[in-house]
């Protein structure tokens, strides 16, 4: 017999024992697509997270809001030490009966009226001149050390956050691939193994008749990456629905914010990758279970 034919008797066989036991193949098939879908969700949500940070306007920005016990006029000294800092490209300077005057403006005079005082502080917006990670905060613990200074808002803050916290998911979810994936070589071991001990007369008669460990093993890691590409795929199918049923509740919430933000789902490319690399992973505890049978069946 040719190579081709060869594989192609062993793929017939493969296919002949998933047709006589669709339920337990069925459900192991589940249970690795469970397995897969876990961590290609996460990533998913992540790659969704990072595309929303992304789109949204990147505003670097500093706000210095002064105590009220700071004089009624910003001291003007205080402007030209504000600019004499490194990493600062621009200082603008909002007084306290600018911030009073412009929201008379807005409609609310009666009410400010009303008060025993002005209620504003004096406001002074920073415009860094850089963004590095590492000027910009030995600028911000120095602007908080100010004395004058009440409270600090730094408006591009929450972005590192977000970034900060992403690279951790992503962190995590390598963690959870890697022990997923351990777990996935074991239960397909495991499966393979039952199916050895129940065909064992025949392996020991084909051994006898001179069949080689090659021509054994062939079927049952045909078998391990048939189910690991079936598990593969509804692995997918699990978290395109998933992403299908949150789209019209994230596109709600976006649209509340005055975003058109949908979310998407992984790449062709990824979910290709990730139905092959299970594949290979259940062929790999297929492999690994029928040489261990047949190192105990013959130790020489």
């Amino acid at each position: 017999m040719n190579w081709f034919a060869v594989q192609t008797a062993a793929l017939c066989q493969a296919l002949g024992q998933i047709r006589r036991a669709p339920a337990s193949t069925l459900l192991n098939a589940i249970v690795i697509s469970i397995a897969l879908s876990l961590p290609l969700g996460l990533y998913t949500l992540l790659d969704n997270a990072a595309r929303l940070g992304d789109n949204l306007p990147q505003q670097n920005r500093i706000t210095l809001y002064l105590k009220q016990s700071t004089d009624e006029q910003v001291d003007p000294g205080l402007k030209a030490k504000l600019v004499a800092l490194p990493g600062i490209l621009k200082v603008d300077i909002i007084s306290r009966d600018q911030a009073m005057a412009d929201m008379k403006q807005r409609g609310l005079g009666e009410v400010l009226d009303a008060l025993p005082s002005n209620p504003f502080p004096n406001v002074i917006h920073l415009t860094p001149s850089t963004t590095e990670a590492g000027v910009l905060e030995k600028l911000l613990t120095r602007l908080k050390a100010e004395p004058t200074v009440d409270h600090l808002v730094y408006d591009a803050e929450w972005t590192h956050r977000l970034a900060a916290a992403i690279q951790f998911g992503e962190r995590f979810a390598w963690m959870l691939a890697i022990g997923l994936a351990t777990a996935l070589v074991i239960l397909t071991g495991n499966t393979i193994r039952m199916q050895v001990l129940t065909r064992r007369e025949e392996i020991e008669i084909t051994k006898l008749i001179g069949g080689t460990n090659q021509f054994i093993r062939r079927p049952f890691s045909y078998f391990g990456l048939l189910q690991g590409f079936l598990g593969g795929l509804l692995g997918c199918g699990i978290v395109a629905l998933a992403i299908t049923r949150f789209q019209p509740s994230v596109i709600d919430i976006a649209q509340s914010y005055g975003s058109n933000f949908t979310l998407i789902l992984p790449s062709p490319v990824h979910m290709l990758t990730a139905i092959s690399i299970t594949g290979l992973l259940c062929w790999g505890g297929a492999v690994w279970s029928v040489n261990r049978f047949l190192r105990q069946l013959n130790p020489s």
